[in-house]
């Protein structure tokens, strides 16, 4: 993507509350990922510092700064999902594939990590598998979708 379409692509984030974080987002689903160019043109667009930029990029987990393998796995860590076994699935899922996550898959065509909250707090362990939602999701389920 050229700087200029990029430019174009977060300009209409000025006007939203929070525009920054929209801007953010915007350029994760374009390119999938932050780099140091797309931080100093946000930064440049919103008039902030690009160390400012990064600041905020590196406090979301859901923002990249480099490219990400083409599936994204989510377990959820929140208190309910731990109460609901998640550490066990994690567990399950790290002794599989013997490694920590987060972590990619050998084959590289996956990344896997953690996220907070995904809103089915009675349905835990929940993840996500490139933004599908499972509830009530178990090692076999999981590792099924690798």
């Amino acid at each position: 993507m050229s700087e200029t379409e990029l430019r174009e692509l977060i300009k209409p984030c000025l006007k939203l509350a929070g525009g920054i974080i929209h801007a953010c987002h915007a350029v994760m689903d374009s390119i999938g990922y932050i780099d140091r160019d797309s931080k100093r043109i946000i930064a440049d667009v919103f008039n902030l510092s690009i160390a400012e930029v990064s600041g905020i990029v590196s406090f979301y987990h859901d923002f990249k700064t480099e490219p990400q393998p083409p599936k994204q796995l989510r377990i959820c860590m929140a208190e309910a999902c731990q109460a609901n076994q998640a550490r066990k699935l994690v567990a399950a899922i790290e002794q599989n594939l013997h490694t920590k996550i987060p972590c990619h898959t050998a084959n590289g065509e996956t990344a896997i990590g953690f996220t907070y909250c995904l809103g089915i707090c009675p349905n835990g362990p929940a993840v996500t598998i490139d933004g599908k939602l499972l509830a009530n999701a178990s090692a076999t389920e999981v590792l099924a979708n690798l």
